[in-house]
């Protein structure tokens, strides 16, 4: 198991590799923007993670998303993030 560290509220949870993001604040209650239910088409679910190596790699899909709905510089869309080792995240801007 790997650790997940939400850095607003500093609590720290257990997380399988290769959980989706977004999936995983679903499950624990966690405050994540969406409108689309995770679909990746409305680039609410907006999350900063640290390191960024340990997610997945943004696809064509997620670079699309991002840029059709002006998500901010260094933010990852939940949705399309697959953690491939331990993070500490921030939601929302």
């Amino acid at each position: 198991s790997l650790t997940i560290t939400d850095l607003a509220s500093k609590k720290v949870f257990y997380i399988q590799r290769l959980t989706n993001l977004f999936d995983f604040f679903q499950q624990h209650k966690l405050p994540v923007g969406t409108a689309c239910n995770g679909s990746q088409i409305c680039g609410r679910c907006l999350v900063k993670v640290t390191p960024t190596a340990h997610v997945s790699s943004e696809t064509i899909l997620e670079q699309e998303c991002k840029e059709r709905n002006g998500v901010p510089k260094g933010y990852r869309l939940a949705c399309c993030c697959i953690v491939l080792d331990s993070i500490e995240f921030r939601t929302t801007p």
